[in-house]
């Protein structure tokens, strides 16, 4: 895990609009099947990905609370070899015909990676209160402990039959 941030856009399922920079991008047409040209993509259709490490966490998320974003969703996916929990934010309520319509529109992801034994994150529900539910899914499916939840169930929020279903920590790391 690095300490360096990365970002950028995250490709949707609409092409880019002919003449923009992403549809000039050799990346996006090397190799494979000509563009189709369709309508400029739509400020709010915008997404980027940003990977963090965790420390930085809480400093972005305030930020993003700062800067008028709304937390729309927290995802947790089990990786081969560690896992990743993704923060969804969303900026809204600006007008689409300001010269900065682009900047103030779009979904912003950001992900942090975690290892699958013992894997700690610090609570977002200071700013974002409506967290704790996300957070304890995380902890009660995952075993993520989530240190300074706004609400803390205490492993209680899911009834299941294996704990931590999703990570089987003992069968996944023997030796």
């Amino acid at each position: 895990m690095g300490d360096d941030i990365k970002a950028g856009p995250v490709p949707n399922n609409l092409p880019p609009a002919p003449g923009t920079p992403a549809a000039d991008s050799p990346a996006l047409s090397a190799g494979g099947p000509p563009l189709p040209s369709g309508p400029p993509l739509n400020p709010r259709e915008r997404q980027e990905l940003e990977e963090i490490p965790v420390a930085a966490l809480l400093e972005r998320v305030q930020r993003l609370r700062g800067e008028g974003y709304r937390l729309v969703h927290i995802a947790c996916t089990r990786l081969v070899a560690d896992q990743e929990v993704s923060y969804c934010f969303d900026r809204d309520g600006q007008s689409l015909e300001s010269p900065d319509a682009a900047a103030l529109h779009g979904m912003l992801t950001v992900r942090v990676r975690l290892p699958m034994l013992n894997p700690e994150l610090p609570s977002i529900s200071p700013f974002y209160w409506s967290a704790f539910l996300y957070e304890n899914e995380m902890h009660d499916l995952f075993g993520i402990a989530v240190k300074g939840m706004a609400l803390d169930f205490q492993g209680h929020l899911y009834t299941t039959m294996v704990p931590t279903p999703y990570v089987t920590k003992e069968l996944d790391h023997e030796e």
